[in-house]
């Protein structure tokens, strides 16, 4: 290791002030031990080695931090393999916040899933039995309840369905309408489709719902995308401001993690490149507006937003997320069921996700989010955590608005 008592007092002052600025500016391990890093390679100067120490304590810390997040993720499984990884990471930083009671409610949870498992089992087993005991009687009406779980299936069931959707279009509820008609393979289904995607987006006004490209939503890949519900937010003229109603996919603002804007992140490029191409067809895609994006700074941190960009698809800032959905009850959202399938993370009590905004957090390798409760988080979470939902953005112009 160089000397620093060797190199010029000049130039011995210049790396502590750098190395001083990364450590106050710290806000991650990585971030932290860089710090350090650079503080060592300065041993002997000024305070560099307690400032070197502090760096790894607090690197320490944030390991503690992300293990502790990781194993309330876990826990939020509600599997008896989350509950065990859970308690063997809280297990890891014992006596860290409530750590230990929470390896505890972990275990707690295994045990009650087991019992719950032995239970279902035991039960299994008496039916068992009783089938047994039944004979040929209840062989002759097994393939009858087969035949009437299909019948209930694919006739009645889908028909309640539909009797359900025709009342709701009557009382002209059609977002209600759509989620019973979307998948309703029955004759009529499709021209009642047809009236009620007419009907939503011909009435397209501020917080009204409107029906615009498709995505896998519903976890069945084997139907097909579903038609995506968006929200407007403004109405300019025969454009239209919309957000989706749901979260569709869980995915990082950057990975790996590094000090990112909107301008250059990953998640500006996917949702302009990939999930722009997939989600809408050619005619659509020529109704989304290339739209300014404004740069808007964090309204209680400083790191620079970067510069303005110029896209078709983009998340809300904070700014905006607070001046079109301004009470925490409109800023929650649900994840899909697809979108649960990829991991996004969402509360156990509401059902309800987190969804990522592009202002960036307290620092550049933070991005702002709003949470289940739709509170916006304003410091941010890492940008490489992979289990926040994306709500897209877009300004269009849809047929019915064209006059």
């Amino acid at each position: 290791m160089s000397n620093p008592d060797n190199l010029p007092r000049g130039g011995s002052n210049r790396r502590y002030e750098e190395a001083l600025g990364m450590m106050r500016s710290a806000q991650s391990k990585e971030a932290f031990r860089e710090a350090e890093s650079a503080l060592r390679a300065l041993a002997g100067f000024r305070d560099a080695d307690a400032l070197a120490d502090r760096c790894r304590e607090r690197a320490e810390t944030c390991l503690r931090d992300d293990v502790y997040a990781a194993a309330l993720w876990q826990m939020e499984r509600g599997s008896v393999s989350g509950y065990i990884s859970a308690a063997q990471l809280f297990d890891s930083i014992p006596g860290w916040k409530d750590a230990d009671a929470q390896a505890a409610a972990a275990r707690a949870g295994i045990e009650r899933l087991r019992q719950e498992s032995a239970r279902a089992e035991e039960a299994a087993r008496r039916r068992k039995r009783a089938l047994r005991r039944a004979g040929i009687a209840l062989a002759a009406l097994i393939p009858l309840c087969a035949v009437a779980g299909i019948v209930w299936r694919r006739a009645i069931a889908p028909r309640a369905r539909y009797r359900q959707a025709l009342a709701l279009l009557e009382r002209e509820e059609y977002a209600q309408a759509w989620s019973l008609l979307e998948n309703l393979e029955l004759p009529g289904s499709d021209e009642r489709r047809a009236e009620v995607r007419e009907a939503l987006n011909s009435r397209a006004e501020v917080g009204s719902l409107v029906l615009f490209g498709s995505w896998e939503q519903d976890g069945h890949e084997e139907n097909g995308p579903e038609a995506i519900l968006w929200r407007v937010l403004e109405k300019d003229g025969d454009r239209l401001l919309l957000l989706s109603e749901y979260g569709l996919e869980p995915l990082p603002f950057e990975r790996p993690a590094r000090r990112i804007t909107w301008a250059e992140c990953q998640l500006r490029s996917w949702l302009n490149g990939a999930f722009l191409e997939a989600a809408f067809a050619s005619e659509e895609q020529e109704r989304i507006c290339v739209s300014p994006v404004s740069a808007d700074r964090n309204p209680s941190y400083r790191p620079d937003p970067g510069a303005e960009t110029r896209d078709r698809l983009f998340l809300l800032s904070v700014e905006e997320a607070y001046r079109y959905l301004p009470s925490a009850e409109e800023r929650q959202c649900f994840a899909t069921p697809w979108a649960k399938k990829q991991m996004a993370l969402s509360s156990r009590e509401n059902g309800r996700a987190w969804w990522w905004l592009r202002t960036p957090g307290q620092v550049l390798n933070y991005a702002a989010f709003v949470l289940d409760g739709g509170e916006i988080r304003e410091d941010g979470y890492h940008v490489s955590y992979a289990y926040i939902t994306v709500r897209p953005a877009m300004w269009v112009c849809l047929p019915s608005a064209e006059g």
